[in-house]
């Protein structure tokens, strides 16, 4: 048995009592006056180790008299020093011992020496031996409780004598020693990996005490529980796609959420797109980035088609904003005055355009063709010269009528013969 005289940070009030006596005594027990120095010993083994032992009871049969209160460890080398106590009454009799803070593990013995001749009378329970208890003589000899009833041809049995200790917690960190020695934990040491939650929190929340981080993504099972709220257990709390390392240390987004910027794609979609998991708009064209992948628009682009219109523009106007002519007109759509009709803004931009060279080319020849008014005092002096007159051209004779000296046709005066009747004129 290990017996460790240290002071316990804590001790948890749940007590555990270690009996082997049914508590009917069927007899009693003293040592007569020769027999002082001796005393009555049972041998104790713990539930749990280690533990702390609190309290010696003793059954008090008759004659209610000063004892010695002996605490022994297995190897009968004793672990508390003189403590005397006088019961006031028969019954049950409890000797405090908590205050002497002894822990130990292993069997133990507690025992009663008698100081008073013949007094007091220890219970004794022959219902059922366990062969637990000793008698002890005033020169060491120790015979077990079979031996010395055998030889005083009495019955065997169990003295009335009873343990109580408490679990141990020598660390504070609310597991007792016993359960850290299962758990493979130092009983020693709060927060047996380092990591910021103590062994006992560790083992409530299912995380590994003695693994940093228990769920290998990176952040300590202490940051994650008290800092950034995260499931120590997952490697990606949000199921996004991503770590939640990943997701605080290198795209900086929310580990808590799957859509960081809620713009309709999870952050890993996001980084696998190229845009900005924490900004809805990632070009800041007015368009979230969901809605720009299911137009197909570029965006990480403002002007996806690049025909001077943003992409927000163009879906506001009805234009494709992955076409820079939206109506095929041969017109951009930034200076296209209906740009999704092919034929009626052309037309009417023709002729407005029609119009202004029109009234621009008229202002110009009459600016050229007006006189400088107020006339010079020069153009005054010398009036301008008149034309010359135009004579009327010759007008000719116009020849008379001649008919057919045989027929009377009428023919050319010139003629010699009649187109008609061929006779020779005269």
């Amino acid at each position: 048995m290990t017996v460790l005289a240290i002071n316990v940070t804590t001790v948890y009030s749940e007590e555990t009592e270690i009996k082997y006596d049914d508590g009917s005594a069927e007899d009693a027990w003293t040592w007569t006056r020769y027999g002082l120095g001796g005393f009555f010993a049972v041998r104790f083994t713990p539930p749990y180790n280690p533990c702390l032992l609190t309290k010696a009871r003793y059954y008090i049969y008759r004659n209610p008299a000063t004892f010695k209160v002996r605490i022994l460890d297995s190897n009968k080398n004793d672990l508390l020093p003189a403590l005397t106590v006088t019961p006031g009454s028969t019954g049950w009799y409890d000797a405090d011992i908590a205050q002497y803070k002894i822990v130990i593990e292993g069997d133990f013995y507690i025992a009663l020496e008698q100081t008073v001749a013949s007094k007091p009378y220890l219970g004794f329970d022959e219902s059922g031996p366990d062969g637990r208890g000793w008698f002890v003589d005033k020169k060491g000899k120790w015979d077990s409780s079979a031996t010395a009833t055998a030889e005083a041809r009495s019955p065997d049995g169990d003295f009335m004598i009873r343990a109580v200790v408490q679990p141990v917690d020598s660390d504070g960190d609310g597991l007792y020693d016993h359960e850290e020695k299962v758990l493979g934990t130092d009983p020693k040491k709060a927060d047996t990996d380092n990591d910021g939650l103590n062994d006992k929190i560790e083992k409530d929340l299912g995380t590994n005490p003695l693994k940093s981080d228990t769920d290998g993504d990176g952040l300590t099972d202490g940051d994650e529980v008290n800092k950034y709220k995260t499931d120590p257990l997952k490697v990606d709390t949000d199921g996004d796609g991503l770590s939640d390392a990943e997701e605080l240390t290198k795209y900086q987004t929310n580990p808590l959420k799957t859509d960081t910027d809620g713009d309709g794609l999870t952050d890993k979609d996001e980084i696998l797109k190229g845009t900005n998991p924490s900004k809805a708009d990632s070009d800041g064209d007015g368009l979230s980035d969901a809605d720009e992948l299911s137009m197909k628009t570029d965006p990480l682009r403002v002007d996806t088609d690049g025909d001077g219109v943003t992409d927000s523009e163009e879906v506001k106007k009805g234009t494709d904003p992955l076409k820079m002519d939206t109506d095929g007109d041969y017109l951009n759509d930034s200076i296209d005055p209906m740009p999704t009709n092919v034929f009626v803004p052309d037309i009417l931009g023709l002729v407005i355009v029609t119009i202004v060279i029109a009234v621009v080319f008229a202002f110009k020849r009459k600016k050229e063709a007006a006189p400088t008014w107020p006339p010079t005092q020069e153009e005054f002096a010398v009036p301008p010269t008149p034309p010359p007159p135009v004579e009327a051209p010759a007008v000719a004779p116009v020849p008379g009528i001649k008919f057919c000296v045989h027929c009377g046709a009428q023919i050319p005066v010139e003629s010699i013969y009649c187109g008609k009747c061929g006779g020779r004129q005269q």
